[in-house]
């Protein structure tokens, strides 16, 4: 694996204006087409990703019936990201589909998918439920969470950290867009969203529903969650809502603005708000940094202490940990929990210094444009403190994404991080067991495929490296 992106560019046939020749790529296979591609960036995005980049450079892509092409750096970025209505969702034909699980289509038809007016119109329905005055009354919910997981911990044991923070955010998402504590519809909802997410990559890989596969368990885990979701919505309509919770204040600005929108599109937005597959990632991936980088562990640990003099974390008392925001955009930056975003050209469109036509898809990558050495020097090093001296563009670094479809939830998100990572690097230093083997999985978020196995220990420990292996681990340099 690489530690730096270095690109050596194979060149194709160019004519006498470039800008109306097709980007490079790899060449179709008899027979196969593009299938084996297909499979290789199904398999392995990451990977595809740093090959693509390395061997064709800026712009390549897959030509012919099928074609997708990959776009790298804060060029391209603009040009696609800052372009919505060139660069779509996509395409502009298509209609949702209603094929063989009506649930998954319902879930996946908010605010991400959507182009134009409607999109739009869900943003302004919706961002009152994610400014900054809303996103405080939550605060209360995120200490009082990440104290009952933490109740059980004791120091010496090795706690799969990724699971953990899997439940830690699910919980979290129940209080604070449900207004779910506890209960019955609460446990169902977890073990469904769980259910979901484990067994999405096969299932899309193989999506045959027999009995006992995959797509037949993640459709069932589907039909779960829009059902009790259904029900949310409903109570929160006829109960006057709380407006604390998120579902209850879009409900409420649905009433300011004059809006109505259908059952199923809060359904969607719901679940859209509620899975924060993201930041469980962004959690783990933190720790992990941190625990192979003792010193940056021990000065942040040492900072929280300072501070927060063993209580729990308020929003003012937040605002002074410059060493933990730095080491949580640093972890944002070399493992974006969403490593690339995909859009579809409306038309004819400028790409780098090539066109594509419409109805091309196309990939951006915040995991890519995040480590060019140019932008980021020493770029596969976990260095926070470079943040003190950086200001990157909004289309250099962009974890939450950029131009309109930006993450609604961004400053939740951030919140959420510092909340947690605060109150665990207080009572914790947190090491890897050596040899272990640490891969990457995108799996609705850039996560560990197989968890994220730590040691706790006392604060009174600075740590130690450990040695460890596997795909994720190779993409920090020591």
């Amino acid at each position: 694996m690489r530690t730096r992106l270095s690109v050596n560019v194979e060149r194709g046939p160019i004519g006498s204006d470039a800008s109306t020749v097709l980007p490079v790529g790899p060449r179709r296979l008899p027979l196969l087409g593009f299938y084996l591609e297909a499979f290789r960036w199904q398999r392995d995005p990451i990977g595809y990703l740093e090959n693509t980049f390395c061997r064709y450079g800026e712009v390549s892509g897959w030509t012919g019936k099928r074609m997708l092409f990959f776009a790298f750096g804060p060029r391209c970025n603009q040009q696609v990201l800052g372009s919505p209505d060139i660069f779509r969702m996509r395409k502009a034909d298509a209609v949702p589909s209603l094929g063989p699980s009506p649930a998954l289509t319902c879930l996946r038809s908010g605010l991400l998918s959507m182009d134009g007016e409607k999109h739009r119109l869900h943003r302004r329905v919706m961002a009152p439920a994610f400014n900054h005055t809303h996103v405080e009354k939550h605060h209360h919910a995120m200490v009082a969470s990440t104290e009952a997981m933490m109740a059980g911990w004791r120091e010496g044991d090795t706690r799969d950290i990724e699971r953990d923070a899997r439940g830690l955010v699910q919980t979290i998402a129940m209080r604070t867009v449900l207004g779910y504590t506890s209960g019955e519809e609460a446990d169902n909802m977890r073990r469904a969203v769980t259910c979901l997410v484990e067994t999405a990559p096969r299932a899309m890989m193989f999506p045959v529903g027999l009995p006992g596969t995959s797509w037949s368990r993640m459709t069932a885990a589907a039909r779960d969650i829009a059902a009790i979701l259904r029900r949310a919505v409903a109570e929160a309509r006829s109960a006057g809502h709380d407006e604390d919770a998120a579902l209850g204040a879009i409900i409420r600005s649905m009433e300011v603005c004059g809006v109505s929108l259908p059952d199923n599109e809060l359904v969607a937005e719901a679940y859209n708000v509620m899975c924060h597959e993201s930041t469980a990632s962004a959690i783990a991936w933190a720790i992990f940094l941190l625990a192979q980088h003792p010193d940056n562990m021990a000065a942040a640990g040492e900072e929280i202490a300072s501070v927060l003099h063993g209580g729990q974390p308020t929003r003012e008392n937040l605002m002074r940990l410059p060493l933990l925001e730095q080491a949580i955009k640093e972890t944002l930056r070399l493992f974006p929990t969403a490593p690339f975003a995909r859009r579809v050209a409306a038309a004819d469109s400028p790409l780098g210094d090539k066109e594509i036509p419409a109805g091309a898809g196309v990939i951006v990558s915040q995991y890519i444009t995040q480590r060019i050495p140019d932008l980021f020097p020493e770029p596969a090093r976990f260095h926070p403190s470079r943040w003190e001296t950086i200001r990157p563009g909004n289309y250099e670094y962009f974890p939450f994404g950029a131009g309109v479809h930006n993450c609604i939830g961004g400053t939740f998100a951030m919140n959420e991080l510092k909340v947690v990572l605060a109150m665990l690097l207080q009572k914790y230093r947190f090491m890897l067991p050596d040899n272990a083997r640490i891969d990457r999985r995108y799996e609705l978020s850039l996560r560990p495929k197989n968890g994220l196995p730590v040691i706790l220990g006392g604060t009174d420990r600075r740590g130690r490296k450990a040695t460890v292996t596997g795909s994720a681990a190779a993409m920090a340099a020591s």
